[in-house]
């Protein structure tokens, strides 16, 4: 009852904020680093929670220089210090739009933005997506989502989109472990479903099956992964670009099923389709994809 005693503390993943680490597509973050310096405007970061979007704002912010440019964030909780970043915070959803006025008072060049509650918050925004980059973090489980939320919240689909360059939304992945995981020839029907019947895939990989053992057959655990079959984590990145066109359909209340054409012929991929281009890469497996895109679904 008197001895030493020990307390342990989870620290959760420290924060990345180099957009390259963060498991972008070549082309994807080609684009969304052009979308992101373009000058003027906005773009939307979303996912589910917990999936790694404090990360990528903070990311999108520092492909800025902070040195000539003044950069400023609105954040209920700043997750770490960003050097030579101004960071507010605001104690409720309904002081954001007066911290928000307040802050685009003295004129910042970039601003980061957590979340949009409200109408008010959502004006301002728009207001200021004119003469300034911005950036806003939100909650959805798609981009197609995002956009509408965002629509929604303004409340008028023509200054919802008028500045508004792109949506990303992410999803994050549990990488297969390296030293462990297990090639296997994936079901053709599988791949039909996934529309990859086209593509010359020879293997998917997945967790292993059997129980690993050394070279006397006794059983071993993967110092590795430590048995779990995974390590570490990436994210899976949807880019749904802002065209006239779709400006256009979304001022005239277009439903889903009239936007999305639109923007496959702007060739956009949609979330489960980069998360497979991962499988296929041998990243992470098709189970992961599935439990990730179903646990979506139900949030």
């Amino acid at each position: 009852t008197g001895g030493q005693r020990m307390q342990f503390q989870l620290v959760k993943e420290a924060i990345r904020t180099n957009l390259e680490e963060l498991g972008m597509t070549d082309d994807v973050l080609r684009r969304v680093g052009e979308l992101n310096l373009a000058g003027n405007g906005f773009l939307i970061v979303s996912g589910p929670p917990r999936s790694g979007v404090t990360s990528t704002l903070y990311s999108l912010l520092k492909q800025h220089d902070a040195f000539i440019r003044q950069l400023v964030t609105l954040e209920k909780q700043p997750v770490v210090d960003l050097e030579n970043i101004t960071q507010h915070t605001y104690a409720d959803d309904a002081s954001l739009a007066a911290t928000l006025a307040a802050a685009l008072r003295r004129d910042p060049d970039v601003v980061m933005i957590d979340q949009c509650p409200d109408a008010k918050t959502a004006q301002l925004i728009c207001d200021a997506a004119g003469r300034k980059s911005l950036l806003l973090g939100m909650h959805a489980t798609d981009a197609f989502q995002a956009l509408a939320k965002w629509v929604k919240v303004s409340g008028d689909p023509v200054a919802a989109t008028k500045n508004l360059r792109g949506v990303l939304c992410q999803a994050l992945l549990r990488k297969l472990c390296p030293t462990c995981r297990e090639a296997y020839r994936p079901d053709p029907q599988l791949l039909a479903k996934a529309n990859l019947g086209g593509q010359q895939i020879d293997s998917f990989y997945r967790p292993p099956t059997k129980p690993l053992v050394d070279e006397k057959g006794n059983p071993v655990t993967c110092p590795s992964c430590q048995g779990s079959g995974y390590v570490a984590r990436t994210a899976a990145f949807e880019l749904l670009e802002i065209t006239d066109e779709l400006r256009q359909m979304v001022a005239q209340n277009a439903s889903l099923s009239q936007i999305k054409p639109a923007c496959r012929k702007n060739r956009m991929l949609y979330l489960q389709e980069e998360a497979l281009r991962k499988v296929i890469d041998g990243v992470t497996s098709i189970q992961e994809v599935i439990r990730v895109t179903q646990h979506a679904k139900k949030s």
